[in-house]
């Protein structure tokens, strides 16, 4: 690291380290303090952060100080945190909900069969993103100091962007299709009835955003009890679901889900909880079957509803 440039690099670990505060302090007023407003106010301002790197970076260019690699470290640190930087945010706010929201457990990527394909096909859309985001960046600055003496060197990084670009493939989504897993099973049955007995206690807690967790957002739902809340049997959606059970909660004082027993298709992937529903004082024998897709939440549901416990 040469001595003449080792401040550009603290510079860009102190971005990185402002970047996480900025995040868990916005975080922290959404779910902690219940402040929306100042929440959204602080994530608007992550970006101020890559501006002000890429700014002093150009000013210190501008000034004739030759460019080394850390100008190009910063231009690109700066691209991929565009490119990547909502994939940031989710993964915290999705952990941050959890711990100290009551939120659902965080869904882990993907890791056998097309789903973890798409995944690495996702994210490598992303390093392509972020090459093209370089590459503008470092044209701009190239031909806003105007000097080639100076920023010569910047050259250099359009060959690192298309080879980070390639080594992405390599290692992503090539090694996923090359080393392809099939799907695991989605759960055994001790996690079946594990499952269940999270799936009664989330609900006798009325935590309807718990259950959802569970759910993909394309859900097929059917109850009979629907077509009283919401006009339909058929709930399609997590948004509907959502606003279905959101507003079936507002019509029970009382609610009890006891399981009786799982049982559990690995090979259909479908999961039956035979429980007793007391809702509002009238219990009643009810079977719950969940279908459950490659990534291990739940596609469609359908509700049947017994005699009188």
């Amino acid at each position: 690291m040469p001595s003449d440039t080792a401040y550009l690099y603290w510079l860009i670990v102190g971005c990185e380290a402002a970047f996480w505060l900025v995040l868990a302090l916005a975080l922290a007023a959404r779910y902690l303090l219940e402040r929306a407003y100042l929440s959204r106010a602080l994530l608007l301002s992550l970006p101020v952060i890559d501006l002000l790197l890429l700014a002093f970076t150009a000013a210190d260019l501008k000034t004739g100080t030759p460019a080394t690699f850390a100008h190009g470290l910063a231009t690109a640190y700066v691209a991929f945190t565009v490119a990547f930087g909502s994939v940031l945010v989710r993964w915290a706010d999705g952990r941050f909900a959890h711990r100290f929201a009551a939120g659902p457990p965080p869904v882990k990527p993907p890791t056998h069969g097309w789903p973890a394909v798409r995944y690495e096909f996702g994210l490598w859309f992303r390093c392509i993103l972020a090459s093209v985001i370089a590459i503008v960046l470092l044209s701009a600055l190239i031909a806003f100091i105007g000097n080639d003496s100076v920023t010569a060197p910047l050259h250099a990084w359009f060959y690192i962007a298309a080879g980070w670009t390639i080594a992405w493939f390599v290692f992503g989504p090539a090694w996923s299709l090359v080393f392809f897993r099939a799907n695991r099973q989605v759960m055994t049955t001790e996690e079946a009835t594990a499952f269940a007995t999270n799936w009664a206690a989330a609900w006798n807690s009325r935590d309807v955003e718990r259950v959802l967790g569970w759910f993909s957002e394309d859900v097929t739902f059917v109850s009979p009890t629907a077509l009283a809340v919401v006009g339909t049997s058929t709930v399609r959606g997590k948004a509907a679901l959502r606003a279905y059970w959101s507003g079936a909660m507002g019509r029970i004082s009382s609610l009890r889900f006891t399981v009786d027993r799982v049982l559990w298709d690995d090979t259909a992937r479908e999961l039956a909880i035979i429980y007793v529903s007391d809702i509002n004082g009238a219990p009643r024998h009810v079977s719950e079957n969940l279908k459950f897709g490659e990534d291990g939440l739940v596609v469609s549901a359908e509700v049947f509803h017994g005699i009188a416990a």
